[in-house]
């Protein structure tokens, strides 16, 4: 994953590309701690374990609502979904361990 980093950098944070990262990396949604990885990398161990600290009280709900005003995709909606139900009796977004959890949901686009 090291290897790919910068070059995954580059897609997300490229209008046109970013929603297709999913697509090039398909194999992405089985990688147990992908995110907490890629932030690690980015910003160092310190700040990481700040970041997943902070999670619950200070970014989650933020975050939720930034990702609603996103052009909608069933990846996307199951996201939401999940981390929306964190609390509600589902498994969390983001485990402590820093897991992204993708549950196989449906949803339709109507």
């Amino acid at each position: 994953m090291k290897i790919t980093f910068e070059y995954r950098r580059q897609i997300v944070l490229d209008e046109e590309k970013s929603s297709d990262v999913l697509t090039e990396f398909p194999r992405f949604r089985d990688v147990k701690g992908l995110v907490e990885q890629d932030f690690i990398l980015k910003f160092g161990e310190d700040v990481a374990a700040k970041f997943l600290e902070r999670w619950p009280t200070t970014f989650k709900q933020k975050i939720i609502q930034q990702s609603k005003a996103l052009p909608t995709t069933n990846d996307l909606e199951e996201l939401i979904y999940c981390a929306e139900m964190k609390g509600k009796g589902m498994r969390p977004l983001l485990a402590l361990d820093g897991t992204v959890i993708f549950p196989q949901l449906s949803f339709s686009s109507t």
